[in-house]
């Protein structure tokens, strides 16, 4: 199994408060802790963000509608980043990794799929380290820290810090969005 190991140059600090979205685009801010890293990185820490929010409206019994959004969302990001990424790579006439007669077209498909696979994995363990930092570091998120019942308060931290144990200890064992989409709903 060809894997390779490659960096990408992400924001470094990317949540929901730097995305900006009006109807026709997309609006990245605060890039000052911009760095070359593992492409999981950006991604789990914006999927962390949501399910922080998400386990808070759960540990408030809140409705619904809003914690569909919220797992539909996480599920979603996964779902366009995979597929506009590979439709892009899909395009590239040539590249480090596009080299004629390197490998077999069925070949490159397959790695692609562990290349996207491997993404994943990585998003989902980013994603559990980024809660735990939010959690018991000094960052805290409003949606958990602003729970004012102390009980329901310790609840929402409790499932999350162990939805992020599940998440790094798991991660390299998750293979597709629906089993990362199921440990979240087990939570």
């Amino acid at each position: 199994k060809l894997i390779i190991k490659s960096d990408a140059l992400l924001h470094g600090d990317l949540h929901t408060g730097s995305i900006m979205v009006n109807k026709n685009r997309t609006y990245i801010i605060d890039s000052e802790f911009c760095l070359f890293g593992p492409f999981g990185f950006d991604i789990g820490a914006v999927i962390a963000n949501l399910l922080l929010s998400y386990i808070s409206h759960k540990a408030l019994n809140t409705d619904d509608k809003y914690t569909k959004y919220l797992s539909d969302t996480i599920q979603s990001i996964w779902i366009i980043f995979e597929n506009t990424f590979l439709e892009l790579w899909e395009k590239q006439d040539s590249s480090s990794l596009i080299v004629d007669n390197f490998m077999s077209r069925k070949d490159l498909i397959q790695f692609k799929q562990n290349f996207m696979i491997n993404i994943l994995q990585d998003t989902v363990g980013f994603a559990g380290i980024k809660i735990t930092r939010r959690i018991i570091g000094t960052a805290k998120v409003e949606d958990i820290q602003n729970i004012k019942n102390e009980s329901t308060k310790t609840v929402a931290q409790k499932n999350a810090l162990k939805l992020a144990s599940i998440l790094v200890k798991n991660h390299k064992n998750i293979n597709n969005i629906d089993e990362f989409m199921d440990i979240i709903y087990s939570i």
